[in-house]
């Protein structure tokens, strides 16, 4: 696997396995195929949003790394995952949020 290989992109975990993400939108903003959505609520009491939900519609994504670039948080990157195959176009639409808790386990 080479040091610059695009596969789809992933959460950050940050210390405690919470997303890095402070819903800020600018990942969804840059991106040109429209093909991430976020959600977030801001819990009663405190300060920050939370990360509710992150789709990725991998069929429409085109790898161009804007959202990657634009995210100031260094809340997402590039998965080395390659192994991608299937019939079904509901396999590539990604929630990234539930990914990465299943990670944690």
């Amino acid at each position: 696997m080479t040091a610059r290989y695009r596969g789809h992109i992933e959460l950050i975990p940050g210390e405690e396995g919470q997303p890095l993400c402070v819903v800020c939108g600018m990942c969804e903003k840059a991106c040109p195929s429209n093909c991430i959505s976020i959600g977030g609520e801001k819990p009663e009491g405190s300060k920050k949003k939370v990360l509710t939900s992150y789709r990725l519609d991998f069929t429409t994504c085109s790898l161009c790394g804007s959202c990657v670039d634009s995210c100031n948080f260094g809340a997402i990157r590039f998965s080395k995952e390659y192994n991608l195959a299937s019939t079904r176009k509901e396999d590539f639409h990604f929630d990234l949020l539930k990914r990465l808790e299943e990670s944690k386990q």
